[in-house]
């Protein structure tokens, strides 16, 4: 047996009682280790088995030498020296054979040998010390790894934890509908939106596909799911499946909130409705404006077609007024010129056609003066233009005159005509017939006003009062 003379007596009671503990713990790591079929854990429970043989060993010579001591030789226990070096050697045997070389297992090897009989009392205190220390980071580390084993393991707890912990509701029953298992979330939608909890998960489905308005607002059957969205705003979407497992077939109810989804889907069909609600006000007003279009530009050249021919016939009733004998010879190419006009003058430019206008007046004897010059803006420049022929044929047409006077003047979007003849002018303020009228409408679309004065000579006065759009 091996001489503990080294210790006195109270280091021994101590070492007595450290060695009873690891004893302790080492029964307990062989007891609590998981049992499982693989290669691995049988070799790691037949060398945890070892080790607690090693241990018991190594403590029975703390505990048989102070009881040989006490009576004196009377009571003789053997050494137990040959097993304890074949369980050391086992222990080594099991290290080896498992080759990981991992540090607790190096720590045990260590331990193993420092505590074998020959060694331990070779090296005395610094020895058994080093050995204890070793043996205690040994524990520690297969300790630590049992308690991550244990966490790791899949019980019926463990698993009921896990799906408690799940944001989704989840419940599983056997073929005849009997539920076995469902967690948190699940019972508490039972509860809270039917009132009650269910042992058959065929009632649960029922119940929710017949909900009644009262307690639902929506229902939809979409397949093996269906969608509640209940008074409170809560949507819920609920999932059936049909498993098939070792155990026999098995039904599994999945419920996920989807009230965010819901909500987003929610506002966007609004928008969708508003948007083809809109879109056929949009498709109205489209309509109505090719509408106005077509009537704007049928009004536009019925203008333009009155003004032409008025123009001519004003310059054919002057020749016949004037020049009797020799009108019909002139008449005739003013009427060809009618149809080439009418080709042309929209193409041309209103500086161009104010021109035509002009000596086409002054060649039949009319007196015009124009001064200033037409506005920098075309749509402008094109209404003014079109004023000046009008008011010409009527000052020729109705007027009897012989000279007119334009003036033209304004910028950046702020101009002025002024048209005035020497005819008699009238007594009475001038009726809107088609002519005056076109002229207003024509201002008007540019933003401005028309104005005429009939004493004591005929005036025409247009005004644009803002930039035309």
């Amino acid at each position: 047996m091996t001489d503990l003379y080294f210790l006195d007596a109270p280091w021994h009671r101590l070492l007595l009682l450290y060695g009873c503990f690891l004893v302790c713990l080492q029964a307990f790591l062989l007891t609590e280790a998981p049992h499982l079929g693989d290669r691995r854990h049988r070799a790691g429970l037949l060398r945890e088995g070892i080790l607690l043989v090693f241990a018991i060993l190594f403590v029975y010579p703390l505990l048989a030498q102070p009881l040989q001591a006490r009576y004196l030789g009377g009571l003789i226990l053997p050494s137990l020296t040959g097993w304890r070096y074949a369980a050391g050697a086992a222990a080594l045997a099991t290290l080896a054979l498992e080759q990981r070389c991992l540090p607790r297992d190096l720590c045990l090897a260590a331990a193993v040998v420092l505590t074998l009989p020959g060694v331990m009392a070779r090296l005395g205190w610094p020895g058994l010390a080093a050995a204890l220390v070793l043996w205690t980071l040994r524990e520690f580390f297969a300790a630590r790894l049992l308690w991550h084993q244990r966490r790791d393991l899949l019980t019926p707890h463990t698993i009921k934890a896990a799906m408690d912990n799940l944001p989704l509701g989840l419940a599983f029953a056997r073929k005849d509908g009997n539920i076995f298992l469902a967690n948190t979330a699940f019972l508490d939608l039972c509860y809270q939106r039917f009132g009650r909890y269910y042992g058959d998960l065929r009632h649960f489905w029922h119940d929710a596909a017949t909900c009644p308005p009262d307690r639902c607002l929506a229902l939809q059957r979409l397949g093996m799911e269906l969608f509640l969205r209940f008074p409170d705003g809560q949507a819920v979407l609920l999932s059936r499946s049909e498993l098939q497992t070792p155990d026999g077939p098995m039904t599994q109810i999945l419920v996920k909130d989807v009230t965010a989804e819901d909500a987003v889907n929610r506002q966007l069909q609004e928008q969708n409705a508003l948007l083809a609600e809109q879109g056929g006000k949009i498709k109205d007003l489209l309509g109505r404006l090719e509408e106005i279009t077509q009537e704007q530009v049928a009004t536009k050249i019925r203008f333009f077609i009155h003004d032409l021919l008025g123009q001519r016939l004003a310059l054919v009733q002057h020749l016949i007024d004037t020049d009797a004998g020799g009108a019909a010879a002139r008449v005739a190419p003013l009427l060809d010129e009618v149809i080439r006009e009418m080709k042309m003058s929209r193409a041309s430019k209103p500086e161009t056609v104010l021109s035509n206008i002009l000596s086409t007046y002054r060649k039949i004897g009319i007196t015009v003066h124009c001064h200033g010059k037409l506005p920098e803006d075309a749509r402008t420049a094109e209404a003014f233009v079109d004023i000046i022929r009008e008011g010409l044929t009527n000052a020729v047409r109705h007027g009897h005159c012989d000279k007119v006077v334009i003036r033209l003047a304004g910028t950046r979007g702020r101009y002025t005509l002024d048209l005035f003849d020497n005819g008699g002018g009238t007594a009475a303020p001038p009726r809107f017939g088609t002519g005056l009228t076109g002229m207003r409408e024509r201002m008007e679309s540019l933003g401005g006003v028309l104005r005429v004065g009939h004493r004591p000579l005929f005036r025409i006065h247009c005004e644009t009062e803002r930039p035309p759009a």
